[in-house]
């Protein structure tokens, strides 16, 4: 798996600023549920921090089955 690391320098060229804003920006979006490890629960919150909402998680890509290759 590749692993990728981007070093904060002063160039403005580089694709480290674009990717921190965009970053920032999704990681403070309240719109964008927690997961909870324990609960197996998404947790959607507003926007000063408050829990709004609980969704049992449902991973749609497990439930599916293999299907067979003729």
């Amino acid at each position: 798996m590749p692993e990728y690391v981007f070093k904060h320098d002063q160039n403005l060229g580089s694709l480290y600023i674009p990717f921190y804003h965009y970053f920032m920006t999704r990681w403070n979006d309240p719109d964008v549920p927690e997961y909870e490890l324990e609960s197996d629960d998404l947790i959607y919150r507003d926007s000063a921090g408050n829990e709004k909402r609980r969704e049992k998680y449902n991973d749609q890509e497990s439930e599916i089955a293999p299907t067979k290759c003729s």
